[in-house]
């Protein structure tokens, strides 16, 4: 395996912004804001020319979903992708596999972490040959430092119970979910987005003032959302 041969690397984690803007015509580019991963003092991000896209640490997911992210990063959790693969970095407007994603394997080896096999991926498997960063990494990280990095994110989340000024909108992650969301912030209410609510836990369901659906989210699906509230009280 490659990764028997790197060094380690030094792992750490800052604050990152994808700029929202409004385009010719009326198209809008959403604000993004994020925790990026710092690798030997660089943002990985940058050694990734002209991509744009943002972490799974994103600041605008349900708390529940944002720890669920940290977990896996921490390998608490099993990978979302086959190959023990995990999203690196994704499309900043839907956050869809489809739309293309940065992805690696992510491992234990004794104490340390280690980040292999980068590629770009819109499916569940990517070509290696066609679309790996063959520059990019292994990197292997000690395990204390990584832990420590990822689990003060939990330490220093802010708690949904304590915000009763929070809408969930639920629905894909398009233009106008995006829009009314950066309209909520902008006058002080907190907005979350997310697919699916069954996997938010009912104390955190609770915390919400309102509920919003997308456009696309039919009708069976805003029923189990609305159960899945009443079954928090």
């Amino acid at each position: 395996m490659a990764a028997e041969h790197a060094t380690h690397a030094s792992f750490a984690l800052a604050p990152a912004t994808r700029a929202g803007a409004v385009l010719a015509g009326g198209a809008h580019i959403t604000h993004r804001e994020f925790t990026d991963f710092v690798v030997d003092g660089r943002p990985l991000l940058f050694r990734l020319a002209d991509l744009d896209a943002v972490s799974p640490l994103a600041s605008d997911v349900p708390p529940a979903i944002f720890a669920e992210q940290v977990r896996a990063l921490l390998l608490e959790a099993p990978a979302p992708l086959p190959g023990g693969r995990y999203l690196v970095y994704g499309c900043p407007e839907c956050a869809d596999l489809a739309c293309g994603a940065v992805t690696a394997v992510i491992e234990r080896d004794g104490e340390d972490y280690v980040w292999r096999d980068f590629a770009w991926q819109t499916d569940d498997h990517p070509d290696m040959r066609l679309n790996g960063y063959h520059g990019l990494g292994p990197f292997r990280f000690r395990g204390d430092g990584y832990r420590r990095a990822l689990t003060g994110l939990l330490e220093h989340a802010p708690d949904a119970r304590e915000d009763g000024r929070r809408v969930l909108l639920i629905g894909a992650r398009a233009a106008v979910l995006n829009k009314l969301a950066a309209a909520l912030r902008s006058i002080g209410i907190g907005a979350d987005i997310t697919h699916d609510p069954s996997g938010i836990p009912p104390e955190e369901l609770r915390a919400y003032g309102a509920v919003a659906f997308g456009r696309a989210v039919g009708e069976e699906r805003r029923n189990e959302a609305r159960a899945a509230f009443r079954r928090a009280g």
